[in-house]
């Protein structure tokens, strides 16, 4: 739904814990970007405060929305810190193998000795993309 000049998008689902960042992504979303030089504006009507009709809702929305931005940049770095502590503990990540190295060796010399993908991938229970990443 856009809004068109004059028009104004209403919200009852505000949430103030995410309020900037769910903010912009409302109204992008359900309303397309408030075009405020055509007159269009935001109210929120669980919280008076967030309105685009006003400068103080305008200044309150834009500090809302530039914490939101720190916060999800902190959230990033710290996570990917995360990740490289994990790496260089030599921890695996993402979802374990279906196959013991053992198999894989196996699959491998079975495939060149001229096994087919769906024969191998029915011998180990395992699709045939899993057998056809492991031979290249």
């Amino acid at each position: 739904m856009a809004l068109h000049p004059g028009e104004l998008a209403q919200d009852d689902r505000w949430e103030e814990q995410r309020s900037g960042r769910m903010m912009a992504l409302h109204c992008r979303s359900r309303a397309g970007p408030v075009p405020s030089s055509l007159g269009g504006q935001f109210r929120s009507l669980a919280e008076p405060w967030a309105e685009t009709a006003t400068s103080t809702g305008r200044l309150m929305i834009a500090v809302f929305g530039g914490l939101a931005d720190v916060e999800r940049d902190l959230i990033r770095t710290r996570t990917a810190e995360g990740r490289n502590r994990a790496k260089a503990r030599g921890q695996h990540m993402g979802r374990p193998s279906k196959l013991t190295d053992a198999q894989k060796a196996e699959a491998r010399r079975r495939r060149a000795e001229g096994a087919t993908l769906v024969e191998l991938a029915r011998s180990y229970d395992v699709g045939k993309s899993t057998i056809s990443r492991l031979t290249g």
